[in-house]
This record gives C-alpha cells, structure tokens and sequence, in this order.
C-alpha cells in the first residue's frame, strides 16, 4: 500500500502511515495521545490546529501566557518602584 503523510491532531509531529490506516485512530508515538489518523492538511486549514492545553508540561510552555490586567494596587507599587529608582539615577 501507498504511504501517507499525517500530523498528529495532539502535538503535530509529522508520521508516515500506511493508507489502509486512514479514518482509524492511532496513539502518537511521541506525546502517547490517541488521534484520528488523517492527511496532513486536512480540512485545507490555514494555521496549525489548536493543541489541547495542560496535558504536559511541555504543552503548557507552548502556550502563549497572557498576563491579568494590572490593579490599582499593583499600578501603585509600579510607579512607586518607579520613582525609586529614578532618583537612584540623579
């Protein structure tokens, strides 16, 4: 049989499988997650997949981290801080 290029749906490594394997699930041999075996590219996406978040530690430093909005409290100490070290520099 033919051999297919796939990604894993869970932390996109490239694999190669045998056609017959196509519309089966399979476990990645790299993050150990089952997918659903599809060609690489599927559904003519542009960008990759969303990953699923907070399996591993590595997927959660793949992630983006987006800060909470600073509070008054804290825009307080900042500019306090601030202030402090610009007379330090006089």
């Amino acid at each position: 049989m033919a051999i297919v290029d796939v990604e894993c749906g869970e932390c996109g490594v490239a694999l190669q499988v045998d056609e017959a394997e196509m519309g089966s699930t399979m476990t990645c041999p790299k993050c150990k997650l089952p997918f659903f075996v599809e060609p690489a590219g599927a559904y003519g996406l542009v960008e990759d997949p969303p990953k699923r978040r907070g399996r591993s530690p590595r997927a959660a430093s793949d992630s983006a981290a987006v800060d909470p909005p600073e509070t008054a409290e804290q825009r307080r100490i900042r500019e306090q801080m601030e202030r402090w070290a610009g007379s330090e520099d006089a």
